[in-house]
């Protein structure tokens, strides 16, 4: 150990010579010499400074020295020196040259590294067991393979145990103290479980040390990760068994021969249950040990031509003994298997049974024979429903030659007017049953759809699997055309050409039928020509049969779709009006069918006045039945006769009067809305708690000129039956927007609302809230000035969609309240739905207030609802 003395400055006081020998000079040269400039190493300069100012230092580092320029590594331990008050006044240096211990350690570490690399590489860790202390030591390849953090490893046996895999764990630890017990080499593979999920395999070898008592000491051992051999090997194993499987599932005859010695390695079950043999009976043997010699040796002149050829040799028929299933013939594949460098190692054969095949076609060359002479179109399809063949028929019925056609599916003749439905049951039934009949529309070459009775017949094998379909077909165009005009001619009139009195009853049961499940009403017109009899009499039956047709063609020019005119009998005719939704509808119609009659009918330059008495039933109020309906009918077309002719009556008397009464009011209500005739009265709306007017209801009334007052609960019902509501609507509604804009202006509306009325058809019209906002624009109103009231039996009527349409009103600022609330049966989920702002209480509940306690309770019910939705509340007829 090299000893330097030097002072407080850092000047080289004394030394040994073991310090001159370090630092590479003479100690006369290094007497003397700062330190502080001699020493070039930064970090040694600051160890010399650090002794100086605090006392100690050391360093074990690189030097270069200045005097000697020599390179070596230093372990350098410095100490200051004091005077009695404790001040440096010099210090002292122990220096050792470790440069041969550091190349020793760099070397090992070389080593180390190296080792470190070369595991990463092979995956292969290493690991010491001490069996004395219990305790473990891994390489960093072994904590790189478990994924361990080194730092939170417990480095026992315990804790290795515990990163191996749970369902591993006892049988790694079973191997291994059975290994150290017996002395036996400890070979394992076992799986690691990662904190992600993933599975690792790895393969663990160890070596046990023991000591001459036969103690153990000591394991040391290795770990290599081969999860990806083990997935390779896995990946062969299934791949291996995945080929054994279509071997043996190969429905064909399959064996594989040597090369050599052309003996049989291995066979597939279809030759074992073919030949009746077991395979470990076969392989190892040659042909001579099962077959006739003339067999076996043409087998073995084709195996040597396919492997001296080196190409696939096909036998396309060869009949043999197979034993077991008697004679049967094969159609045989035998295919050389070359090794990598293009030798014929093994020998291939593919052996398909076409016995049955064989059989069918000579089957099937008899039908095509008797089919070929048949006068009925015919074709015969494989198991895939391509075609196979047809006869001169199928070509002369469907245009199609047999060319055209061969290999297609039969659906090139579909004309596309069965559903997919009629042809899942066709399929379901043939493959049940094995054969299907009906008649079925198809398409020709041309484009013609045509008729045809068709009748198919499933074809087959012994094994019970389909081999073909056969078709027979006939065109019966003409069958059915005959069939169409016998079934017209008898529903129709031979004269007029319309639907006769069997027709009739039959459409009308349907007709009814339909009425009853859906809920709507039918009309039905019984027509009479009036006089018509004088014609037959006075021109003739000849004329009088032009005269029936030509007002039956006037008669069909008032046809809706969906209307039906027919011949009762002579010149009485019956019309069914469908899905009629008023009396005035049947009414309306009967007028028309009058008006056709106004203009004479001209038969060869002579006039002929016709008119017509009409008689109205309508179901279900005049009848539930066909004959109940023409009874009713016919009854009210004698009343029209006898009360004058040309005219038309409903059944029921007073229907008739209450109908006559409603278009009255309905022509006068078109002409007054036209007029203006219609007034407006304001009814105010008071605040009870203070007696203020806080809006106004609008009212609408009708003074007619000539029938005097008309009550709104005469002309509203007739103004949403004939939809006249919506102009009468919008009048009312722009008239009142109006007024309540003039009182604004004025002064005299405050923040009150003028209320005005709206029918569910008013709302329901397509532009209705175009309407709305052209009267706000017109009157210039504020929309918080107004208030729509609707009926609580209109909202119920179709709750879902008064949803959507309420919520559009109120976007735009006008305020909505509930009319006649309690007279309707509101639903509690929709009340609250509803974009409201008030509930009006019904007048009938406020008219019995306060003697009436149910109309009390009913009116305070209401107000809690209200208050408890956020509504206001408005009482009628106060």
């Amino acid at each position: 150990v090299g000893i330097v003395y030097f002072t407080a400055e850092g000047i080289v006081d004394d030394c040994n010579e073991k310090a001159v020998e370090i630092f590479g000079t003479t100690k006369s040269e290094f007497i003397g010499v700062n330190l502080l400039q001699v020493l070039v190493d930064e970090r040694l300069k600051g160890a010399v400074i650090e002794t100086l100012e605090r006392g100690e230092s050391s360093f074990e580092g690189l030097y270069t020295s200045v005097l000697g320029q020599k390179t070596t590594f230093l372990r350098i331990q410095l100490r200051a020196i004091r005077d009695a008050g404790g001040r440096i006044t010099a210090g002292v240096g122990l220096v050792e040259d470790i440069s041969v211990q550091k190349e020793m350690e760099n070397e090992l570490q070389w080593n180390e590294t190296r080792l470190k690399e070369a595991q990463a590489i092979a995956q292969l860790g290493s690991w010491e067991l001490d069996l004395k202390e219990n305790s473990l030591w891994w390489s960093d390849e072994i904590f790189r393979i478990f994924e361990i953090d080194p730092a939170r490893f417990s480095a026992t046996y315990e804790g290795f145990l515990e990163v191996i895999h749970p369902d591993d764990r006892e049988r790694v630890d079973r191997a291994y103290r059975e290994s150290v017990q017996n002395r036996l080499p400890y070979d394992i593979v076992h799986r690691l479980k990662m904190n992600d999920g993933r599975i690792k395999y790895v393969r663990e070898v160890c070596t046990t040390y023991y000591e001459s008592d036969g103690k153990p000491i000591r394991s040391i051992g290795t770990v290599q990760d081969i999860t990806q051999l083990h997935t390779a090997q896995l990946s062969l194993r299934e791949r291996e068994q995945f080929l054994d499987a279509v071997v043996e599932h190969i429905p064909h005859v399959l064996f594989v021969k040597d090369a050599e010695s052309l003996k049989y390695l291995r066979v597939n079950h279809a030759l074992e249950t073919l030949f009746g043999i077991d395979a470990s009976q076969i392989v190892g043997k040659s042909d001579y040990d099962f077959f006739p010699p003339e067999v076996a040796e043409f087998n073995l002149r084709k195996d040597r031509e396919t492997l001296r050829s080196r190409y696939i040799v096909d036998i396309p028929e060869e009949t043999i003994d197979t034993g077991a299933h008697g004679l049967r013939t094969f159609r045989t594949k035998k295919i050389p298997i070359k090794d990598n460098s293009g030798r014929p190692r093994y020998l291939l054969g593919l052996a398909e049974d076409i016995t049955d095949r064989k059989r069918h076609e000579h089957r099937m060359r008899q039908f095509a024979t008797i089919i070929k002479n048949t006068s009925e179109g015919a074709m015969i399809t494989d198991s895939h429903n391509r075609i196979v063949t047809v006869n001169p028929a199928f070509t002369r019925i469907t245009g199609y030659s047999e060319e055209e056609v061969l290999g297609k599916n039969p659906s090139i003749l579909r004309s596309g007017r069965q559903p997919v439905s009629f042809y899942d049951a066709l399929w379901s039934q043939l493959n049940v049953e094995g054969e299907w009949q009906g008649e079925i529309e198809n398409r020709r070459k041309n484009g013609e759809i045509y008729p045809e009775w068709l009748n198919i017949t499933t074809i087959r094998n012994n094994a019970g699997e389909i081999e073909n379909y056969i078709g027979i077909f006939t065109d019966i165009t003409k069958l059915k055309a005959s069939q169409e005009q016998l079934r017209y001619q008898a529903l129709h009139d031979p004269l007029t050409g319309v639907p006769n009195r069997l027709m009739l009853s039959a459409t009308l049961e349907h007709i009814i039928d339909r009425a009853k499940r859906e809920e709507h009403s039918v009309a039905l017109l019984f027509l009479d020509l009036d006089n018509f009899k004088n014609i037959n009499d006075t021109a003739g039956h000849l004329v009088g049969d032009r005269v029936l047709k030509t007002c039956v063609k006037r008669i069909q020019k008032q046809f809706r779709r969906d209307d039906l005119l027919a011949r009762f009998g002579g010149d009485e005719f019956v019309m069914i009006l469908e899905y009629v939704t008023s009396p005035i509808e049947v009414a309306l119609q009967a007028q028309r069918l009058l008006k056709l009659f106004r203009e004479p009918v001209t038969i060869d330059q002579n006039n002929y006045y016709i008119t017509l008495s009409i008689g109205i039933s309508v179901f279900p109020n005049d009848g539930g039945d066909i004959d109940a309906l023409i009874k009713s009918a016919d009854t009210a077309m004698y009343r029209a006769k006898r009360e004058g002719k040309n005219q038309y009556m409903f059944y029921a008397p007073d229907f008739t009067e209450e109908l006559m009464e409603e278009m009255t009011i309905e022509t006068c209500m078109r002409e007054s809305i036209v007029k203006k005739e219609f007034e407006l009265y304001y009814q105010p709306q008071v605040d009870m708690s203070n007696g203020t007017v806080i809006g106004f209801e609008a009212l609408v009334r009708w003074h007619h000129p000539e029938h005097g007052l008309i009550t709104p609960d005469r002309f509203i019902p007739v103004a949403e039956k004939s939809r006249l509501i919506v102009p009468l609507g919008a009048w009312i509604l722009n008239e009142a927007c109006m007024q309540a804009a003039a009182w604004v202006e004025a002064g005299l509306l405050g923040e009150g609302r003028i209320a005005v009325n709206v029918s569910g058809i008013q709302v329901e019209a397509s532009d209705f809230i175009l309407t709305l906002k052209e009267a706000l624009q017109r009157s210039g109103l504020d929309p918080k000035h107004l208030e729509l009231e609707i009926t609580e039996s209109v909202l119920m009527r179709n709750p879902d969609r008064w949803i959507t349409s309420l919520g559009r009103i109120r976007e735009m600022g006008i305020k909505i309240a509930i009319d006649d609330f309690g007279t309707g049966y509101s639903s509690l989920a929709y009340l609250r739905q509803f974009p409201l702002n008030k509930l009006k209480i019904d007048k009938s509940f406020v008219d019995d207030i306060p003697g009436n306690p149910d109309a009390c309770s009913i009116a305070e019910a209401v107000v809690a609802l209200a208050n408890s939705l956020g509504l206001s509340t408005l009482a009628e007829g106060v």
